[in-house]
């Protein structure tokens, strides 16, 4: 299977808009890579395992289902806590990060 490229706008309403502070502006990854960094970070091996499916290689709900031995609303409900988990890991994030340098 080749790489391909993942749509931030999918998980628009987990990443923080850079509009909504400076500190948000600072925890947008760049790159997809980063973001499957963030999300290893964030979320459990499962979480992480089905997201990836999901998001980055493009797989439905029931292809991950079948690929992972599982039913289709577990995967469900999987990437539903998932999203739920990264969206707080991302709100908590800028409490420990330093000040932007002015």
């Amino acid at each position: 299977m080749s790489p391909t490229r993942v749509s931030f706008d999918l998980l628009s309403d987990i990443l923080p808009s850079p509009r909504s502070s400076p500190a948000a502006a600072r925890l947008l990854p760049s790159s997809p890579e980063q973001l499957r960094k963030l999300m290893k970070r964030a979320l459990t091996p499962r979480q992480y395992l089905f997201m990836c499916d999901y998001y980055f290689a493009q797989r439905t709900i029931y292809e991950t289902a079948v690929l992972r031995g599982v039913t289709a609303p577990t995967v469900s409900r999987t990437l539903k806590r998932a999203r739920e988990r990264l969206k707080k890991y991302l709100s908590l994030l800028p409490l420990f990060l330093p000040p932007p340098s002015q």
